[in-house]
């Protein structure tokens, strides 16, 4: 199985649970171990950190990221665009570039755009969302992936 099917709508696994998650890890892995070709007895996280590749968490919080990125820089597509708000609750978070969380009852409603997209977007770094507005795609998705890469592995 190649790494990019783990990705394939990875971004509808947000707020699964654990276990389901858990079995994605393992597959990854041991992509990683046959990559790199590291022993079952060794511990995967250096592996994994030596090929900067996230682990599953990481990658479904990624494309989300990436998504709502390019939804707020071309209001692109529109029914994605609908649903980002900026959040009006102070001149502060104005200017870091926060999005309205909006209220759900049920995890199952958590895992809807509408709100995971403004809960992974206010997680972000203050120096990463408010250089939204000047960051081409590339050079945030560098940035990202440098933020979810010290988040996971620099613990």
């Amino acid at each position: 199985m190649p790494v990019s099917t783990l990705d394939y709508c990875n971004s509808l696994l947000y707020g699964i649970p654990k276990g389901n998650l858990h079995r994605l890890q393992l597959i990854q892995n041991t992509l990683t171990r046959v990559v790199t070709e590291v022993n079952r007895r060794q511990h995967i996280t250096p592996a994994l950190a030596h090929l900067n590749w996230l682990p599953i968490t990481a990658r479904i919080k990624y494309k989300i990221a990436m998504l709502t990125f390019k939804t707020l820089k071309t209001n692109q597509p529109v029914y994605l665009a609908d649903l980002i708000k900026p959040s009006t609750t102070s001149t502060r978070s104005r200017t870091q570039h926060r999005l309205q969380v909006t209220y759900s009852r049920t995890s199952f409603a958590r895992r809807a755009f509408i709100h995971s997209s403004s809960a992974i977007w206010n997680s972000l770094s203050a120096e990463l969302t408010s250089n939204c507005a000047s960051l081409e795609l590339p050079a945030f998705k560098r940035h990202l992936k440098t933020f979810y890469l010290n988040q996971f592995y620099n613990q």
